[in-house]
Parts: structure tokens; sequence; C-alpha cells
């Protein structure tokens, strides 16, 4: 037999116990009620006599009206009690004592009225006292005594009822007490048939299932528990066997594995080192291109700056005499020497210029002011001071978002949106001219942006315009050296961060360039628009 066939026979047998302990309790309260109420009625029902024995004494005593409505409503609460006891004592025994009674009950009212017309008689007008009034008074007495004798034999007869309900209380607890006692001891029984040995059973079962699980985890995989039983512990047993011998064929085969794989692993970290030994050579290659790259830029930017800084006195000399000449000699001469002439003078004035802004792209690497919290809203307006007139010429309205206060140069910021903002009125439409600078939090940097509404430019060029001397006008129609950008863009890679244009021709450009916005994110990765293609 199975352990949950054990368990259900012995969960009905106890269920069964249990209901039939409950039925047993519920029906012996039931007689215990039945008896108490009707110890209580019969109780009420010999008080009830006495009371009517009282009334009758009264009666005869005071011969008065009003005792003979007391003893008739007495009599009535008696005849009631009688009914009840009629309905609750059902044994053959008791009804022929609740009948007894009643007929008592029956007799005492006739008796009464006898009584009563009696009196009724010894009241009337004209009766004298004599032979016949003495023998009324003692037929009265012993009318009177009748009815005392039939009361007593009523409260023998409720005395009697009220043993008979205690005694039906006694043996009701009697029984009850023995069934139960009966029931607990087959609940006992029940349990140390069924469950002791299921216990004892199980306690075995799972020493031994522990003893294997700690004999295979100590590694001895050939290791079987010793299980017999055809229930449902037999076959944990079984299963535990099975998982022992699946077990070990696992491990062989995940040995052969291991070492296979650690071949493998012996020749991967063989390529490893070779591959690591030259990542190295490559790495220190790399490190000493690098070092050889950046003292080959900074040997250029100083060959620039110093480049540039030497030509200023002899351009000025080529300029000024040039100058001169065009001064004095302008006019004098014949149209075609006139001509030269202002050629030279054009040419000088354009040389400094692109001498004066190459200066200036040398700078902002090697010269560059140091880093300080920078109000961006001042920079602007610097800005906008220092582009005053061409704002005003060209009517164009400037407008702004709140801007952030970061970490940087202020020179360097002020140049850097005096460009911006100067090619925004440069390449302006037909239009008046409208340029919005605003700046939003992006990841750890502020991503600024100046928006026109000017001419625009073609998409392919969004990198291009970027580039030293890259122009995509004419001189003629837009004046300039083309390094503004360039130097734009090296004084946001300075800052850490990275710009970027936007347009199309007609509608407008807009600028995009971010700087981070504390000194530890400057090297952290950069925005997607800095590294696309």
């Amino acid at each position: 037999m199975t352990i949950r066939a054990k368990l259900q026979i012995s969960a009905i047998v106890l269920t069964g116990c249990a209901a039939a302990i409950g039925v047993i309790l519920l029906t012996l309260s039931e007689v215990v009620n039945t008896a108490i109420y009707q110890a209580t009625t019969t109780n009420r029902l010999a008080q009830e006599i006495w009371a009517l024995n009282a009334l009758t004494n009264d009666y005869v005593f005071h011969q008065g009206e009003r005792a003979q409505i007391q003893w008739q409503s007495q009599y009535a609460s008696i005849t009631a009690l009688l009914t009840q006891q009629h309905v609750i004592f059902t044994t053959p025994q008791e009804r022929t004592i609740v009948e007894a009674a009643r007929q008592d009950h029956t007799s005492i009212k006739d008796i009464f009225a006898r009584l009563v017309a009696l009196r009724g008689a010894l009241q009337q007008p004209g009766i004298e006292q004599g032979p016949t009034v003495a023998l009324s008074i003692e037929l009265e007495e012993r009318l009177a005594s009748q009815i005392l004798v039939r009361s007593q034999s009523m409260i023998g007869a409720a005395t009697q009822l009220s043993e008979s309900s205690l005694t039906a209380r006694a043996r009701a607890h009697r029984q009850a007490n023995v069934l139960t006692l009966a029931l607990i001891v087959t609940l006992i029984l029940v349990t140390a048939g069924t469950v002791l040995p299921l216990y004892r059973h199980l306690g075995t079962t799972m020493a031994k299932l522990l003893e294997g699980t700690d004999v295979i985890a100590r590694g001895n995989l050939d290791y079987r528990v010793e299980i017999e039983s055809t229930d449902e512990i037999g076959q944990v047993g079984r299963a535990f066997n099975t998982m022992a011998a699946r077990l070990k064929a696992s491990y062989e085969s995940l040995e052969d594995k291991i070492r296979d794989r650690t071949t493998e692993l012996a020749l991967a970290n063989a390529e490893l080192q070779r591959k690591i030994a030259e990542r190295k050579q490559a790495e220190e290659a790399l490190q000493r291109t690098a070092a050889e790259l950046a003292r080959s830029n900074a040997e250029l930017e100083q060959f620039a700056y110093v480049a540039s800084h030497d030509l200023q006195e002899p351009l000025r000399t080529v300029a000024g005499f040039t100058q001169l000449l065009a001064k004095r000699y302008t006019g004098q001469l014949d149209a075609k020497a006139d001509e030269y002439i202002a050629f030279a003078v054009d040419g000088a004035t354009r040389m400094h210029q692109l001498i004066t802004d190459l200066l200036e792209y040398s700078r902002v690497g090697t010269r560059g002011e140091p880093f300080q919290p920078t109000d961006c809203t001042a920079v602007l307006q610097q800005a906008l001071t220092s582009l005053a007139l061409t704002i005003q010429e060209s009517r164009a309205r400037v407008t702004h978002n709140p801007l952030p206060t970061l970490s940087g140069a202020a020179g360097q910021l002020t140049r850097l949106l005096q460009n911006l903002i100067g090619n925004a009125l440069k390449y302006r439409s037909e239009r008046p001219p409208q340029v919005h600078i605003t700046a939003q939090p992006q990841g750890h940097a502020w991503l600024f942006a100046v928006q026109d509404n000017g001419i625009g430019f073609d998409p392919h060029h969004a990198e291009r315009i970027f580039g030293v001397f890259q122009r995509l006008h004419t001189r003629e129609k837009y004046p300039g050296t083309g390094i503004g950008l360039a130097i734009c863009r090296k004084i946001v890679e300075r800052h850490g961060g990275c710009i970027w244009a936007e347009g199309r021709p007609g509608e407008g450009a807009t600028f995009y360039f971010t700087i981070p916005m504390e000194e530890s994110a400057r090297h952290e990765q950069p925005h997607p628009e800095c590294t696309a293609d």
C-alpha cells in the first residue's frame, strides 16, 4: 500500500471519529439541555402548586372575591405548565405521572368549585347560626383539606419528574464520557497503527537518503541506497540511485570535456600571449608615433606663431610703402599703374589679415587663458558689443535663452560666439537677420545652438566649412580669410567639446557645439555628432 493511501485511510478514520464525537456530543448536549429544561419546569410547577395552596388557605380564611380571582389565575398558570409537561416528558412512565398530575389538577378545580358554591350558600341572607351552619363549615374544611391532599399529590408528581430529569441528565453524562473515551482510544489506536509506523518508515528511509547524499557529496559516485519498499519512499530511493548513476556518467563526460577544454585553453593562452606581445609592441610604436606627432604639432604651431609674428614687420613695411605710393602717385601715372598700385595695396592688406588670423589660430592652443567659472550670458553680451555696429547696419535681431555658467576661457568663448554670430550676419539673406542662441543640458555637457535665417549651405559641405582657408563663396561676394570657423573648432576642442553645423540652401543654418559641465567630463565619450562620418 502506498503512503498516500495509508494517509488517506488514516485521515478518513480520524475524520470519522472526530465527526462521531461531534455528533455524540451534540446529541448528548441536546439530551442534557432537555433534562435541564424538564427539571426547571417541574421545579416551577412545584412552586406554582405551593402558591395555589397558599391561595386556597387565603380564600378559606378571608372569603373574598379577590382571593378567588387570584386562585383561578394561579390555577390557569398551573394548567399551562401541565400542558408543557405533557409535551416535554415522552417516556411512558413520565407520561403516566403527568397524566395523574393532570387528573389531580382537574379534581382540585372541581373541589374548589364546590367550595365556592358552599361559601355562596352560607353568605345568603336569612341563614342563621345553627347545626346546619356548623355542618357547612365542617364540610368547607374537608373540601380545603382535599385540595391540599391533591396539591401534595401533584407536588409529589413534580418531584418524581424532576428526579427523572436529573437521572436522565446523569445518564447522558455517563454515556458521553464512555463514548468519548472509546473514541479517544480508537483515535490513539488508529494513530499508533498507521502514523507511528509510517513515521518510523519515513525516518529510517530519510536517514538512508541523507547518508547517501553525504557519501556522494564526498566523491563516492558508486554508492547506492538500499530501499526495498514499493511505496513512494521506495520510488524516491530508486530515483536517487538513478540520479547517482547519471551523475557519475555526467561527471566522467565532464572530465573528458575538461581535459579537451584544458588543451584548447593552453593553445589559446599561447596564442593570446603572442598577441599580447604583438599588442605591446604595437602600443609602444603607437606611443612613439603619438609622441612624435605631438612634438611635430608643437613645432608646427610654434613655427606658425613665429612665422606669422615675424612676418608682421616686413608686411607692415610693404603695406606702408604701397599705401604711400597709392597716396602720392595715384592719378599722376597712367591707369594701368594705378591698377597695379591698387592690386599691391589690396594684396598687402589681405596678407596682413591672413597672417593676423593665422596668428590667432595658432595662439588658441598655445597661449590660451586658463579655465575658470564663466558666465555665458556675460560672454554673449561682450560678443554683441563687439558686433554692435554690424548688428545695427544689418538691422539684425539677436535673442537668446538663459545661458549657463561653466568652466572655460572667457576670451575664447567670446571669440567663439562672436565668430558664429558674425557669420550669421555676413551670410544673411534679403530678410532682416534673426539669430537665436540656446543652451540645454545633454548628458554631462551643455549643448549650445546658434540658429539664423540666412542663406544656409549645402549639407555636403557641413564638414568642409570648418577647414583652414576653406570658403564656399568668392571673396568679392563675401569678404574674409576663411579661417573663422576653423578658430571656432579649435576653441571648442580645447574646451573638450565638438562643433558641427546643419543647414540647407535658403533655409538658414544652425551651428551646434558642446562644452563639458565639469573638468572631469572633458575626456568622456563625445557627442555622437562629433564622431559621425
